[in-house]
């Protein structure tokens, strides 16, 4: 059965002799792995695929590793360069890290946002809410408006990290803490207190 969708090509490996294996994050079908037939040339050069850039596809296959029958670009390839090109690849080797095959969560439409941003906006800010979208797609966030024993993050206190539990407000001038505003910050997603 072919399936269609849009996606982003996030990685590219060589695979034989004029193939690759490319990961793509997608709309509907989350992130999968396709095998491209015939897009390297002999003598090394390629065509075709590119990063950062949204593609309408075809594709088919029954197990994790499916074919890519056909591509076409259906919008302008992002710009990046500089320091926005190396946070275009940090959030490509996220995806291709961190989100498990078939997974289809809100991931695509967090990715599609944090890279068309990328060439007119602060780098920091849009990669910090990036990751926080990602914790919570991938069901690994935090509460940060109440400790674990449920009682509501007070901006003047200070909190430390109990791991795989939460905040709990710190007495202990030794300990690695963070302000309860800079948690209240996390939750709202706003990065400029830092």
């Amino acid at each position: 059965m072919i399936k269609q969708d849009i996606g982003y090509i996030l990685h590219a490996r060589a695979y034989r002799e004029t193939s690759q294996i490319v990961d793509v994050l997608t709309q509907y079908h989350g992130r999968q792995q396709m095998v491209v037939k015939g897009i390297r040339q002999k003598k090394g050069m390629q065509s075709g695929l590119q990063l950062f850039q949204c593609y309408e596809l075809q594709f088919s296959g029954r197990s994790e590793l499916k074919q890519l029958r056909l591509q076409e670009a259906i919008s302008e390839r992002v710009q990046l360069s500089q320091q926005a090109l190396f946070c275009g690849f940090y959030i490509n080797e996220l995806v291709t890290r961190l989100v498990p095959v078939d997974d289809v969560s809100q991931v695509f439409e967090h990715y599609q946002d944090c890279l068309c941003q990328l060439p007119s906006q602060a780098h920091e800010p849009l990669l910090r809410a990036f990751e926080f979208h990602l914790l919570d797609d991938l069901g690994y966030s935090y509460d940060f408006t109440a400790d674990i024993f449920s009682q509501p993050i007070l901006p003047q206190s200070h909190y430390e990290f109990v791991f795989e539990q939460g905040f709990r407000a710190s007495a202990d001038p030794w300990a690695m803490t963070f302000s309860g505003e800079a948690l209240q910050a996390f939750e709202q997603r706003d990065f400029s207190v830092f």
